[in-house]
């Protein structure tokens, strides 16, 4: 399952399919899942897009709206939005301080 994710991370992720996949109902996967990793599906999926965000922010000079179409963001501000909130910068801050 993590690892679907992780081969995914630039596509649409859906709970229903994970759960599919795991022969689960929706809500049995998330509370599993829960229970299991402390957050919930949704969550995992966007703290592993800002994870993936992060790498590329270091490993490449692609821009921020490339680099978020990479990691399934639906645009620049999404992954943005998602990235301060997690990180508590921006990803353009996050790849000044590092490269500096």
């Amino acid at each position: 399952m993590l690892i679907h994710i992780d081969d995914n991370i630039d596509k649409n992720i859906f709970v229903g399919q994970l759960a599919d996949m795991a022969g689960l109902s929706g809500a049995q996967f998330v509370r599993l899942f829960k229970c299991a990793m402390n957050i919930t599906p949704h969550q995992y999926i966007i703290r592993r897009r800002v994870d993936t965000a992060k790498k590329l922010l270091m490993a490449t000079d692609a821009s921020i709206a490339v680099i978020a179409q990479e990691c399934g963001f639906s645009d620049q501000m999404h992954l943005t939005k998602c990235f301060s909130r997690l990180v508590g910068t921006s990803p353009a801050a996050y790849r000044r301080s590092r490269t500096s």
